[in-house]
């Protein structure tokens, strides 16, 4: 249905907080990084309880990169998101890292 109703971004949003909270930092980051591109895209900001989904999913994800000595990678996640094809959002949601 996501693709039906053109929804990724919104879709990425909740799998990366899902991915924040299952501690899959990468993944979560990501999925971050392509609903901000996605939204960006579309000229359309998050309303503000997507905005607050979004940022807490990323604080998650942040600290626990930091915990892994890994806070160097975010820049490398948020760039690899942005060539991301919808096809391929459910194997970047689930992926372990």
């Amino acid at each position: 249905t996501a693709r039906l109703f053109d929804q990724y971004p919104q879709w990425a949003d909740d799998a990366a907080l899902v991915a924040a909270l299952e501690q899959r930092p990468q993944a979560a980051i990501r999925m971050a990084a392509f609903a901000d591109a996605a939204f960006a895209a579309m000229g359309q900001p998050r309303e503000a309880v997507d905005q607050a989904r979004v940022d807490k999913a990323v604080a998650l994800a942040r600290a626990q990169l930091r915990e892994l000595g890994q806070e160097d990678l975010i820049g490398q996640l948020r760039e690899e998101a942005l060539s991301v094809q919808p096809d391929d959002l459910p194997q970047l949601a689930f992926s372990a890292a």
